[in-house]
């Protein structure tokens, strides 16, 4: 029982990161689509914003928070990781998370 629950986890787990992934790019098309299709040639405050958030990813740029897992470390944004969880709460009080296991 113990075993089928931890394959139960990370599977679940694993589905999360997907959804999270597709849902960012998902964001990011609607952002570009909405922009383009506006009479006004500047772009609006939110696909500014998802265009900026977008740029972020995989740099240390403004990043303020070390993820450890499975033997890597990837720097992050604790408003980006706030935005989508509250499972650590104030992350304001954290400098890295750790996350046990291997994620895919």
């Amino acid at each position: 029982m113990e075993k089928h629950l931890a394959l139960l986890r990370d599977e679940h787990l694993q589905l999360q990161l997907k959804y999270s992934q597709l849902q960012k790019e998902y964001d990011v098309l609607e952002a570009s689509v909405r922009s383009s299709k506006t009479l006004d040639s500047s772009r609006s405050f939110v696909a500014k914003l998802i265009s900026n958030v977008a740029h972020l990813y995989d740099k240390d740029l403004y990043s303020d928070i070390t993820i450890h897992c499975d033997g890597h470390q990837l720097r992050g944004h604790r408003f980006l990781i706030a935005t989508r969880t509250d499972y650590w709460g104030d992350l304001s009080l954290l400098d890295k998370i750790d996350l046990e296991g291997t994620y895919t």
